[in-house]
């Protein structure tokens, strides 16, 4: 049972380190884009980076996820899974660029977005497969090493671009297409080495990965409308800056993402790992109560913490983006315990199930921000994706006992997220003293309610030190 623990705390441990200084170094660059950027620009940069995040599943088929699943494999040859996953990466890239190209003529795009969009594209499909497939051969060490050169290669690139060469919008793309090139060599070293002969094509595997990637290309749609599209809505009814500074929002919850990435790549590999296992009911359940209390507790400190942190990342009209990050913290919150679900549904090759869940919510995060933008603007886009979020969560908590039935406290944890959105609530209404009153209150509350979880954390960290 230990070796479970101690398997995915090693893999943890060196993504920890790993994502921690690429997400903090690239963190620290926010107050120089909000600085040299306009409103305007970042509005269109996130914009373009929306959309390639949009294309990548569906010219791609979501192979990504394939990677990942069979190279784990004992009985496949990893190198051949990866083999034919950048074919079909080569091919969805020729089809989008004819796609690019009718829509540069028809919607009268400058030829300059539409190479740097392709470039970004082909950039970033390859090195998502190149790590997907480190991940599932288990080199974490090489991959935390480049994902360190990748940051500080940005950071120095958009230093020389952004505030030397004063490139602005074209500056901040060759940074990411330089860091993304870069971080691409290095992961293709250890396969360049290895690879001695040619891999002969393996059309069977192909479709067996096909298959099992289709269905989450509707799995990252929905995902993509959940996360992103309330974007595109801001931009339609509040215009361009407004997007700016909603997408400048999403900074702040980035910082919640930092844990829940660095959780769900080592949380992703134990799960497949170890799903068959006698112990597995005990083991999923203590994990999911530990990513829990680990998530509430940051984003009550981050709530807490929340204006002070803005004036020190957003220079000038970026600043008033805090208004919208506690809902969008929410949203997180839930969309990462249901990646901590849906990761049961992917060790369990269940791919459907895992995108229809996706999809409902995504459907309600369509309808709720068409309501809800046009009167409250980025409030009614950060509420709506927290719905959604809510309701895949509630979705996968119910459905997934068909697979394992964890231990979960689900009215403590009710009671919880009920004093989260009251912190929320009360950070919009009111900036007197008494709100930071009630959130340490709150917190105080919360403290007293996960005790045995706390306690069974320090415990263990004891247990181990003591050793």
């Amino acid at each position: 049972m230990k070796e479970k623990y101690k398997f995915f705390v090693k893999n943890m441990s060196i993504l920890t380190i790993s994502n921690f200084v690429s997400k903090i170094l690239v963190f620290l660059m926010l107050p120089l884009y909000t600085n040299v950027l306009s409103t305007k620009e970042y509005g269109t940069i996130d914009i373009i980076t929306t959309t390639i995040n949009l294309c990548v599943p569906i010219f791609t088929i979501s192979i990504i996820e394939a990677i990942l699943r069979y190279s784990m494999e004992k009985n496949i040859n990893a190198e051949s899974v990866l083999n034919e996953a950048l074919k079909i990466i080569e091919k969805g890239f020729i089809l989008l660029t004819v796609v690019a190209l009718i829509a540069m003529n028809i919607l009268k795009i400058p030829s300059t977005y539409i190479i740097l969009f392709l470039i970004y594209y082909l950039t970033t499909a390859t090195s998502n497969a190149l790590s997907y497939y480190t991940k599932g051969i288990n080199n974490l060490k090489l991959l935390g090493i480049s994902n360190i050169v990748k940051a500080i290669i940005m950071v120095s690139a958009n230093c020389i671009t952004l505030l030397v060469l004063k490139l602005n919008l074209v500056g901040y793309y060759i940074s990411l297409i330089t860091s993304d090139i870069i971080f691409i060599l290095i992961l293709s070293i250890p396969i360049i080495k290895k690879k001695n002969k040619a891999i002969k094509p393996n059309k069977e595997l192909a479709i067996e990965m096909k298959n099992y990637s289709r269905p989450f290309v509707a799995n990252s749609i929905s995902w993509w409308i959940n996360n992103a599209s309330d974007k595109y809505l801001v931009l339609f009814f509040c215009g361009i800056e407004l997007t700016g500074i909603y997408s400048i929002a999403y900074k702040i919850p980035n910082i919640l993402e930092v844990i829940q990435n660095i959780f769900a790549q080592a949380w992703q590999i134990s799960a497949i790992k170890e799903y068959k296992s006698k112990e597995a009911k005990s083991f999923f359940s203590t994990m999911y109560q530990y990513y829990n209390l680990i998530l509430v507790g940051t984003i009550m400190l981050i709530i807490l913490f929340l204006k002070p942190i803005a004036k020190i990342l957003f220079a000038k009209e970026f600043y008033e983006a805090w208004k919208f990050v506690p809902f969008l913290l929410l949203a997180i919150l839930f969309g990462a315990l249901s990646g901590f679900l849906g990761s049961i549904y992917a060790a369990n090759k269940d791919s459907k199930m895992y995108a229809k869940s996706t999809l409902f919510g995504a459907i309600i995060n369509t309808m709720l921000n068409i309501l809800l933008i046009p009167s409250f603007n980025g409030y009614g886009a950060a509420f709506a994706t927290f719905i959604s979020y809510l309701v895949i969560w509630i979705i996968r908590i119910k459905n997934i006992k068909k697979y394992i039935e964890m231990e979960i406290e689900y009215k403590r944890n009710i009671v919880v997220y009920i004093l989260l959105v009251i912190m929320c609530l009360m950070t919009q209404i009111t900036q007197s003293l008494i709100v930071y009153v009630i959130d340490i209150a709150i917190i105080i509350i919360v403290i007293y309610l996960y005790r045995k979880v706390i306690n069974n954390i320090i415990n263990k960290i004891n247990s181990r030190v003591l050793k």
